[in-house]
């Protein structure tokens, strides 16, 4: 426990840990055909700044983070076809344990060999020798193995998989614990404070992202986090996050009532997000592309506000033409993995990768039901995280989504 979040053994024995990371390189090197070189975060999350205190835990560069399991800063390693991969570290620093607790290092043989024995690298230098170590280096390329790393990064192993589901559970189980206490909270942040008590009880690992929970029109705006304004008591709470479960973040969207029970518009236009993500889960596996989703969800979505709110003499003012955001994104190390142009989504699905599915519905929606007249201004997600398999999926996030269960949740019912 000592290393517990230096060398991020993901539940395994060390043995079983130092196995896995080590099959990983040769993996990538055996791909690569040249000599690699993997840079972690070189820079504390104060510096420059001396006076920034965070209560964010460091999260590893994730290539850097895939093939070592090192969580701290200032590390490098060069792998190399010989066998002789090394690893680059800063001299152990005793005055850093005093103030910030254990870390790895270089620059004594007591402390190599407690790095041997953590990481199961041989050869350790000290990271101010790397540049003249490089240039010594017999065929050292220019190869770009971004490609080759995220094609091995995003397909989840079998651990990453019961990681993935357990963060899924842990975080549907604060969702829930936070639905029912709802209805006594009276602004947005009372409710997040609340949710991120509650995914905090959970994990040690810290959360996958600053989480969102947004009452009525601020459900609008996608990446909404200010989380601090008074909730009217019969508006809808967008709430999206997730917790890290040793390296794995669960990512999860609920939109729930926040006096514990759907209006008539609420529960028509909730419904129309609800059929949308049922018909996207049912048409998820190996073969098909994120693009073919987004037709299936923004078509299913098109096709009941024509039926359920326009044909009825409903009016919908949206911000948008037709698609607000993607319905998924690929899970991995990153709660938004993959690459930054997100440029994967013609990109066949593959088993092992896990995809967000996540339609969504935002604007100002009017429409008469038995004689009364709702107008509101709505953002609806709907939010579960996916495993691809060969011949279907498997949904990993049990969380309650029908309007029906909400209600039963919080009490309503």
């Amino acid at each position: 426990m000592k290393y517990s979040l230096v060398f991020l053994d993901d539940g395994l024995s060390p043995d079983e840990a130092k196995k896995r990371y080590r099959a990983r390189r040769e993996t990538l090197l055996k791909a690569a055909g040249a000599p690699v070189l993997l840079m972690g975060v070189q820079k504390e999350q104060n510096d420059p700044f001396n006076w920034l205190l965070t209560h964010i835990p460091l999260f590893q560069e994730p290539t850097f983070h895939f093939y070592t399991g090192l969580n701290q800063t200032k590390c490098a390693v060069l792998l190399c076809p010989t066998g002789d991969d090394v690893l680059f570290l800063p001299k152990k620093d005793e005055h850093k344990i005093f103030w910030e607790g254990a870390h790895l290092g270089s620059g004594s043989t007591e402390a190599e060999e407690e790095t041997r024995g953590v990481t199961g690298f041989e050869k350790i230098e000290n990271i101010s020798h790397l540049e003249s170590y490089i240039k010594d280096v017999e065929c050292v390329s220019e190869k770009d193995v971004s490609r080759l790393q995220l094609e091995q990064r995003i397909l989840l192993d079998s651990v990453d998989q019961e990681n993935l589901l357990e963060a899924n559970k842990r975080t549907s189980d604060a969702i829930v614990a936070t639905m029912k206490e709802v209805s006594k909270l009276s602004s947005e942040q009372e409710v997040s404070g609340r949710l991120l008590g509650e995914l905090s009880m959970r994990t040690s690992k810290g959360i996958s992202f600053p989480a969102i929970v947004a009452g009525g029109k601020n459900a609008a705006i996608l990446h909404y986090n200010k989380n601090d304004e008074p909730l009217d008591p019969n508006v809808l709470i967008l709430i999206d996050c997730g917790l890290r479960y040793h390296s794995m973040p669960a990512d999860i969207s609920r939109t729930i009532p926040r006096n514990g029970r759907f209006n008539p518009l609420q529960r028509c236009v909730y419904n129309i997000v609800l059929r949308a993500q049922l018909k996207v889960e049912k048409k998820i596996k190996a073969g098909v592309t994120l693009q073919e989703l987004n037709d299936i969800c923004w078509g299913s979505i098109e096709a009941d506000l024509e039926t359920e709110i326009v044909s009825k003499g409903g009016t919908i003012n949206r911000p948008y033409e037709r698609a607000p955001h993607g319905v998924g994104h690929l899970i991995g190390l990153m709660v938004h993995d993959g690459d930054s142009q997100r440029n994967y989504k013609d990109d066949p699905l593959k088993p092992g990768m896990v995809i967000s599915n996540e339609p969504g519905l935002y604007g100002e929606f009017a429409l008469t039901i038995d004689g009364v007249t709702y107008t509101e201004h709505l953002g609806i997600r709907i939010e579960d995280d996916i495993l691809v398999t060969e011949t279907g999926s498997i949904n990993l996030t049990l969380c309650p989504k029908t309007c029906e269960d909400i209600e039963t949740i919080m009490g309503s019912k």
